[in-house]
């Protein structure tokens, strides 16, 4: 009778394991974020966070803050692992965004930072490609840029992302 209840104890705590550790499941393999330059002094980032918190970063160009200065010692590739805090907001925006219903104006024209979201999840692609993205978006794209700017990042060897699709073409 107590091995009997000892399994049934045991069944539970797995079947309760198995649940906690799919409510934490963040519903995507990862996420490419891309920024382009502008006629002013507008970083220039290439992003990818892994459902594990897992980061790399190229940061293409940056300037000091109110500065048109160029921070060349921020240039460079980089790689770590996201803070718990910084990625249980990136989630948090990540699920407010109803992906499906954004109204996407594709505009491409001027001066403006050209922002491409990628997300892969459920084995699909879903790319987001704005210069001036819709509300919807503004508080995931902000976690994004503020992720971009994290320190404490190791500088590794360079590295290729996703290639940028061609932003005239």
């Amino acid at each position: 009778m107590k091995q009997k209840i000892l399994m049934f104890i045991l069944a539970i705590a797995a079947l309760s394991g198995s649940c906690l550790s799919k409510r934490h499941t963040p519903g995507f393999e990862k996420i490419v974020f891309h920024t382009t330059g502008c006629f002013g002094f507008c970083p220039t980032y290439h992003l990818e966070v892994g459902a594990e918190r897992q980061l790399r970063l190229h940061v293409e160009s940056a300037y000091r803050p109110q500065s048109s200065e160029v921070d060349s010692a921020r240039i460079g590739f980089y790689e770590g692992t996201l803070d718990e805090a910084m990625f249980a907001r990136l989630m948090t925006e990540l699920k407010k965004v109803k992906f499906a219903k954004l109204q996407l104006q594709n505009t491409n024209c001027c001066d403006g930072v050209l922002k491409t979201i990628i997300i892969y999840r459920e084995g699909r692609r879903e790319v987001i490609r704005e210069m001036f993205p819709p509300k919807e978006l503004e508080a995931l794209i902000k976690v994004l840029y503020e992720i971009c700017e994290v320190g404490n990042l190791k500088r590794v060897a360079p590295f290729q992302l996703e290639n940028v699709p061609n932003p005239h073409g």
